[in-house]
């Protein structure tokens, strides 16, 4: 799976986050994305990509982030995700087909 440089850019903020002692989601959403907690749906957006992002910030993606090295699974697939990480990352590899 590639990530695109505005996801590898958002996995940075979020590990700029962790390291400032931000870790809390509605933190983290705050400062990357710019968004307050509720039911907008730039807030829904925003904490479905963070969803998405978040099995890469913590190194068990398929890409390595810079800070996080890679961790291997038995199986060789990717992390679940749930089904708001799932349909984002749907949406996101949209613009990759080609008609």
């Amino acid at each position: 799976m590639n990530l695109s440089t505005k996801q590898r850019e958002q996995i940075e903020l979020i590990l700029q986050c962790h390291a400032k002692g931000i870790t809390g989601k509605n933190q983290i959403l705050k400062e990357v994305w710019g968004v307050s907690a509720g039911s907008s749906q730039a807030y829904r957006d925003a904490k479905a990509e963070y969803e998405f992002l978040l099995p890469f910030v913590k190194g068990e993606g398929e890409e390595k982030t810079r800070d996080y090295p890679q961790k291997s699974h038995d199986n060789g697939s990717t992390p679940s995700l749930s089904p708001q990480a799932r349909a984002f990352y749907i949406k996101s590899q949209s613009f990759l087909i080609k008609p």
